[in-house]
Formats: C-alpha cells, sequence, structure tokens
C-alpha cells in the first residue's frame, strides 16, 4: 500500500514526515492563488532536501515550460501532472489524476499509447478535501485494471480504512485530512493516518 502525503510546503513537516511509514511526499507548484502552492525555487529546495526514504512528487500543470524550468534544478520521483496531456521527462514517472465521475476521462487512459504509471482517483474539485464516492472509485479502480491507483478525495485517519476495504486501490493520497490549518501538517494526525493505512491491509 502506496501512502502519499501532498500539499507539503514546510521543511519541518518534511522531516517530520520521513519518520513515518510514509511512501511519496508531493509538493505543489504552479498553481497561483492556491494556498498550498508552492514557487519554483520553494518546490527545488524542498524536492533536492526530500530524504532518501521518501519519493518527491511535484504536483503542477502539463504546461512545459513549468515542467522545463522545474526539470532543469530538480528531478522529482513523479510528476502529478494536470492537463490535457501526459508529459514525459526520461527518468520521472507521471500520475495522472481522473475525477472517478466523468467515465470518458477513464475510457481515455485506457486507449492512450501514452499511459501514466499511476492513476489518482479523485473528485473534480481536486484540494477540496471533498470525500468522493467510493463505489464509483471503486468501479473506476476495477476499469483501470492493473494500472496503479492511488485513491484520494476527502481521506483523513478516520475513514482511510473504510475507503481502502471499499476501493482497493494500491495507494491512498491525503493532504488536508492531516492538517491543523491551511499548509501546516499535524505530526499526530499523519502517524494516525498511517497507522490506519497500514493496519487496514491485515483485515482485507
Amino acid at each position: 500500500m502506496i501512502v502519499k502525503i501532498c500539499g507539503v510546503k514546510r521543511y519541518e513537516d518534511l522531516r517530520a514526515i520521513a519518520r513515518e511509514e510514509v511512501d511519496m511526499v508531493g509538493f505543489i507548484y504552479g498553481f497561483e492563488g492556491r494556498p498550498r502552492s508552492l514557487g519554483l525555487r520553494e518546490v527545488v529546495e524542498l524536492v533536492t532536501r526530500t530524504p532518501e526514504n521518501l519519493r518527491p512528487v511535484v504536483v503542477t500543470r502539463s504546461d512545459q515550460g513549468l515542467v522545463d524550468d522545474l526539470l532543469s534544478e530538480c528531478t522529482p520521483f513523479a510528476l502529478q501532472l494536470y492537463g490535457d496531456r501526459v508529459m514525459r521527462a526520461k527518468g520521472v514517472k507521471v500520475i495522472l489524476p481522473v475525477a472517478v465521475d466523468k467515465r470518458p476521462s477513464l475510457e481515455s487512459i485506457k486507449l492512450s499509447r501514452d499511459l501514466p504509471d499511476y492513476i489518482l482517483l479523485e473528485s473534480g474539485e481536486p484540494g477540496s478535501g471533498r470525500t468522493i464516492d467510493w463505489e464509483l472509485a471503486r468501479s473506476a479502480r476495477e476499469a483501470l485494471g492493473d494500472r496503479k491507483a492511488i485513491l484520494s478525495g476527502g481521506l483523513r485517519p478516520e475513514n482511510v480504512c473504510e475507503a481502502i476495504r471499499i476501493v482497493r486501490p494500491d495507494g491512498v493520497d491525503t493532504s488536508s485530512g492531516v492538517e491543523r490549518s491551511v499548509g501546516v501538517k499535524d505530526v499526530e494526525r499523519i502517524k494516525a493516518f498511517v497507522k490506519a493505512a497500514r493496519g487496514c491491509i491485515g483485515s482485507l
């Protein structure tokens, strides 16, 4: 089970996350006006300072200029791309977000030649913290076959195990569900989220 903590803005939060059983950490870049979005210098610093036991993911738009600027300064584990196309860079994985209630999006992924490495199942309002319909998410996950699927959207320590049991994803992703205020992570909620997600696996 992949555990991803997204929307990290502070190095102290990054260090705290590295002490837990977390696999991926997400930094948001290129979404001006969004409270968790970082500038180029900030995101490059966090990516380059990410401890070796974490895989840094940069959440950004599929804009060639943004991606080129980023990759000229650092090499994250993956790009989580919002836009109309899957962009590739040597040695960098791609996570493609898909709104589970948009069936055409799922069909286009299944038919695409340029397949992403991971699919992020989320709501049509990314970053809202809104819980998605888990039955829809399960149908979407089944439609994707053996593609690796990460579940997002309103996941918290209190509901992540139930979500895993219903959807059966390969991973889970949270941001606001482990915060004490916007962009400020809560160490105890991170611990609780990881414990709930990892503990649920044995009960499936």
